[in-house]
C-alpha cells in the first residue's frame, strides 16, 4: 500500500511538475539569463520527468494486474475475495483505470521525452494531467472499494 501511494505522488508530481515546466517557458515573463538557465536545465529535466512518469506507471499498472490475473498466496482468501470484487461488481472502474493509467503511462512520457518545454503544447500537457488524476482517483477509490477486511475473531457471523 505505501508504494503504491508513493508512486502515485510521483506519477501525479511528475505530470504536474511538466505542466508547470511547459508553462514557464512558453508564458513565463523571464529574464534572458533566466530562460537560458531554464533551458539548460528543462533539456535535463524534461526527458527525467517522462522516463520518471514511465517507469512508475509500468510498475502501478503492472502489480495492478497481477492482482487481477494470479491467485493469491497460500490460503489468502483477502487478496481473492479483493480479485472477485475487481473483476465482478468494480470491473467497469477498472477497465477505466487501467485504460486511464496505461494511456498515462505511454503518452505523457513519449511527448516528454521527443518533445521540448517549447515545443509541448500546454494544452495537451494539461489534459493528459487531468487524464492522470482521473486514472489515480480511480486507483484510489478501486483500493478503498475492494479491500476486503479479515473478520473479526469473536464477531456476529
Amino acid at each position: 500500500t505505501g508504494v503504491r501511494f508513493f508512486l502515485s505522488t510521483v506519477v501525479s508530481g511528475a505530470a504536474a511538475s511538466s505542466l508547470v515546466l511547459a508553462i514557464q517557458t512558453q508564458v513565463g515573463s523571464l529574464t534572458p539569463s533566466e530562460i537560458d538557465s531554464l533551458g539548460s536545465l528543462s533539456r535535463v529535466a524534461w526527458p527525467v520527468l517522462g522516463m520518471v512518469i514511465f517507469a512508475a506507471s509500468i510498475g502501478k499498472i503492472g502489480f495492478e494486474t497481477s492482482l487481477l490475473t494470479r491467485r493469491g498466496p497460500g490460503n489468502s482468501l483477502q487478496l481473492d475475495r479483493t480479485r472477485r470484487l475487481l473483476t465482478t461488481n468494480l470491473r467497469s472502474i477498472t477497465i477505466v483505470r487501467m485504460v486511464t493509467g496505461s494511456f498515462v503511462g505511454l503518452i505523457l512520457p513519449l511527448s516528454l521525452v521527443f518533445q521540448t518545454p517549447a515545443q509541448a503544447s500546454t494544452v495537451m500537457l494539461a489534459a493528459l494531467l487531468c487524464v492522470c488524476l482521473a486514472s489515480e482517483t480511480c486507483e484510489r477509490f478501486l483500493f478503498f472499494a475492494a479491500v476486503s477486511p479479515d473478520r473479526m475473531p469473536g464477531g456476529l457471523s
